[in-house]
């Protein structure tokens, strides 16, 4: 787990770079954000008026976090994406582990110590330790190649692309036989994919689309929504008890 989070660091830091050295088309929300080159052109009065409206701008954005996302349909809309998507994350990173030791290789971790089904469960968290390294190993070398896709096939695509492969992961989950440890590393070596984009896809849509006044606030509504999923996760399954193969099922619908 330590390599897999290591690497995990690494690969965000790379990834940081690359976005910063690309260049992404700007899509302004309103026209306080034409570029400033125009200034030269305008009179005083339209000069007092854009900087009327800029500083309206400023004082909205002092107003709560979460007033700023209503302003900005595309913002709720994002979150809302980003909040589902999470569901689907949260299902795999807590119960993941739980899975490979009970459903794969028949273990149990309530079990004594000195019990074959409680060594098998510890084997199992051997087993989701080496795909975690995999899968950071994967996110490392296709967030290079993100800037390059999303330029080519857009945003969005490359977000539903994400979704869409997190779904696919967890549902194929499923159709693991017992005792079949090579196919979970396979599986969950490939969330690498996904991973990389959730991490990184819908912050750059708020850098691009929002303004630098209300920028910070915006990033810190949109991990609102990374938090709020794990209470949702987490209360469900305490109040159901449901098992972690369904936790799965259930993660690949929300994702």
């Amino acid at each position: 787990c330590g390599v897999g989070l290591g690497l995990l660091v690494v690969c965000d830091l790379a990834f940081g770079s690359a976005c910063r050295s690309k260049q992404f088309p700007s899509e302004t929300l309103g026209g306080s954000h034409q570029p400033y080159a125009l200034l030269d052109e305008e009179s005083g009065a339209e000069r007092e008026k854009r900087a009327l409206v800029e500083r309206k701008e400023v004082e909205r954005s002092k107003v709560g976090d979460l007033s700023t996302m209503w302003r900005h349909p595309w913002m709720w809309k994002l979150c809302l994406m980003n909040g589902l998507a999470w569901m689907g994350w949260f299902c795999f990173i807590f119960f993941a582990p739980d899975f490979i030791g009970i459903d794969v290789c028949a273990g149990d971790p309530h079990a004594p110590k000195s019990s074959e089904a409680f060594k098998n469960y510890e084997k199992a968290q051997k087993v989701f330790s080496i795909s975690s390294a995999i899968s950071s190993c994967i996110m490392l070398a296709f967030s290079w190649a993100i800037p390059t896709l999303v330029s080519k096939f857009g945003i969005r695509r490359m977000m539903a692309a994400s979704a869409l492969m997190l779904s696919a992961i967890l549902w194929c989950s499923s159709l693991i036989r017992e005792g079949d440890t090579t196919s979970c590393v396979f599986l969950f070596s490939l969330i690498g994919f996904p991973w990389s984009m959730t991490m990184s896809l819908p912050y750059t849509v708020v850098s691009t689309l929002s303004s630098e006044s209300e920028r910070g606030r915006l990033m810190g509504v949109l991990n609102i929504f990374v938090v709020i999923p794990s209470f949702v996760v987490l209360s469900l399954v305490g109040a159901t008890g449901l098992a972690s193969a369904t936790i799965l099922n259930a993660g690949a619908a929300t994702a």
